[in-house]
Formats: C-alpha cells, structure tokens, sequence
C-alpha cells in the first residue's frame, strides 16, 4: 500500500487552495504509522530511520519502506481527482469509489438533510442562498456559526453574535459566489464528542469498526483521541450513527467513514448531537484505532497531537510512573508532534494529558468516560 496524506481533502472538493498544504500534510503524514506495515509506503516519510520515533521499535513497531514501486495501491486520507492523478503518475493501483458520491456524501447538505429527517439537529439551523438570507438568520441567532459545505474542524466556518458585521457578510458572500452552500446553526458548546468509525465494502455492507473519543480545544480544533475508554456518548449514539452510514453506503461511497457524535449544552441543558459531523474519507479517530496492538490488557491510550519545537520537552518520556509515552511523530521534525500516552488508570492518563495541554496554554475539552 501507499499512503498519500491529501489532509487539504475537504479543501480540494470546494475547488478552493489551501494555505500550506504542504506543510500540513509534512506535519501529519507521520499519522499513517498507527496503520501502515514495513511493506507499506507512507509518501512524504522516505527515508525515515528507527532511531527517529521513540520506543516504537521496542514496542515491535516497524517503519514502512521509503520508496513507492509501480502497483502498489494507493490509500489517499480522501478521494479526489487529484489523487487520482497521482496514481497515474505512480502507476498506482486504485480501488475508488464513484468521486460523485464521495463528494455528495461529505457535502454539508447531505448532513444536514439526514439530521432533519431523522430529526436529530439543532431547532433553527437552515440553509441560506444569499447575502440578505444569511443576515436575517444571522440577526435572529444570539450566537451562530456558518460553515461551507465542505467545511472541517474548526476551518471553513465563522463563529458570530447577532446581526453579521461585513466582514462576516463577504465571507458568506464569497462562499456563495464559488458556488458553495452555506449553513448555519446556532452556536451551541460542546461537553463532549466522540468518532464512530465504519468501514463500508464495495458490495455495500457496513461493519462498526471502533469508537474513539475525541479531543478538541475549546475553540473546536482537534488535540488527540483517546481509545479504549469506554464514553458515555458510545451506546446511545451508534445506533443514529449505523442508520447514516447505511445512507452512506446507499449513496454509492465504500471505504472509511467517520461521524462525530457529540454531547451539547442547549438552553442550559444536554443535548446530543448524533451526527454532528459526517467524514467520508479516514479521519485520525480511524487511524488512532490502528494503536490498538500497543495496549495491554486494561489499558488504555490517548493520541495526542502537540505543535511547535516545544512540544518534545513538555513530555517526560518516562510519565507521571502510572503512564508511559510513545513518540508517533519523528523526534528531530519540527512543527505538529504526535505522541501516545498509554496506561491502566483512563484517570492517571486523563491528569497527565490534561498537564501536557496545560503547560501550552490550551483548554481540551475531554469526552465523559466510564473507569
């Protein structure tokens, strides 16, 4: 296999150009190593050595091979025609599904249509069609968030209060003009949130494949995930998330599927979000099920995701004794650094996640877990 890190996926879809999606995909492409095998290729990590990634060779963990050969398959983060491309200039093999339905199925419009007719979304959330619509709704939203139909994380969307200013305006504006959709919904704080992965055959059978809770700032961006520890979102929420994926499936898309399901505070009180977020494509939930082999028995793990230089420092290698650290990303790269923080105690793991955010000024939002 090679593994193509196209992290600018969403991005490729709305046919708009990433900032550095160079540097995002240098920064991440270390990821595929909680999936990949010595006999797999991670393109963008040739030349990697085992002295670069503490404690994996110990752990049994081989590198994969640095060189892609001519009919190896492609698995790219997401399908697009641009990796198609590529895989014809790497005499690839691809095994894709119809581009037209991973498209339909990660639009925001194929979300939104599934929560309001399994009447899972947010009272006030629409669709508007232009600058006047979005500044009616806007104006009647104390707090409100607009996403493009490709949006992802916490990119691709503008958080306001009340009437929009113009600059909120013209964003929303420009969206319309490329030909985008916009949506918004009221902005509603998120307790909690979890990724329940599916991986979806070419004859269209669904099959749970994990879940795994996730990490997120206060601000929505992503910080890590935690597997193994059983959420209080897991149960209640697969059951909505099956039923879209079967719809997924429908549609024509096979390969891996993502969807977030998240706890909300709404008028003061918890709400659940079933699907909060539809990911046709892999996610890092999916790969961080991939870590999985590293756990013993009772343990658990949480995938962290740390930026800058600073990040190998703030990680005491041996842990707080009741935890041990794996390094997933390479030790001397600079920029977004991956660590794996394993342990029996999901408590011991949580406090010492929590300090390794703190000391870098973050605040993480942490999915509620049953010991």
């Amino acid at each position: 296999r090679v593994f193509f890190s196209n992290f600018d996926f969403e991005h490729q879809l709305a046919g708009v150009q990433r900032k550095n999606a160079a540097g995002l995909a240098a920064d991440l492409a270390s990821a595929w190593l909680a999936v990949s095998d010595p006999d797999d290729c991670v393109f963008g990590l040739q030349g990697l050595q085992s002295g670069d990634f503490a404690g994996l060779a110990d752990a049994g963990r081989g590198l994969p091979c640095g060189v892609p050969s001519a009919g190896g398959t492609l698995v790219p983060w997401g399908w697009d025609e641009s990796v198609l491309d590529f895989a014809v200039r790497r005499e690839l093999v691809v095994q894709n599904p119809p581009l037209a339905s991973v498209r339909e199925v990660n639009s925001r419009g194929f979300s939104f249509a599934l929560e309001t007719e399994l009447g899972c979304g947010l009272a006030g959330s629409c669709c508007v069609a232009s600058r006047s619509e979005f500044e009616t709704k806007a104006s009647e939203l104390i707090e409100w968030v607009a996403k493009a139909e490709f949006s992802m994380s916490s990119r691709e969307r503008i958080v306001g209060r009340g009437a929009a200013n113009e600059t909120q305006v013209n964003w929303v504006q420009n969206r319309l003009q490329e030909g985008s959709a916009v949506f918004i919904e009221p902005w509603v704080p998120i307790r909690d949130e979890v990724g329940v992965q599916f991986e979806i055959s070419k004859a269209g059978e669904v099959e749970l494949v994990g879940v795994t809770g996730l990490l997120t700032t206060d601000k929505g961006g992503f910080a890590g995930c935690l597997i193994g520890q059983q959420t209080t979102l897991d149960a209640a929420d697969i059951p909505t998330a099956r039923k879209a994926a079967r719809r997924v499936a429908d549609a024509g898309y096979f390969g891996p599927l993502g969807i977030d399901s998240a706890n909300c505070e709404v008028h003061g009180e918890i709400r659940r979000r079933p699907l909060q977020d539809i990911n046709a494509r892999h996610t890092m939930g999916r790969l961080a099920l991939g870590w999985r082999d590293l756990l013993g028995d009772g343990e658990t793990a949480a995938w962290l995701f740390l930026p800058g230089n600073a990040a190998a420092a703030l990680v005491d290698r041996s842990g707080s004794g009741d935890v041990r650290v794996l390094s997933t990303s390479p030790v001397k790269k600079t920029g977004l650094k991956s660590v794996l923080l394993i342990s029996k105690s999901s408590g011991a793991l949580n406090e010492h996640a929590t300090e390794i955010f703190r000391k870098i000024g973050r605040v993480i939002r942490w999915p509620s877990c049953d010991e």
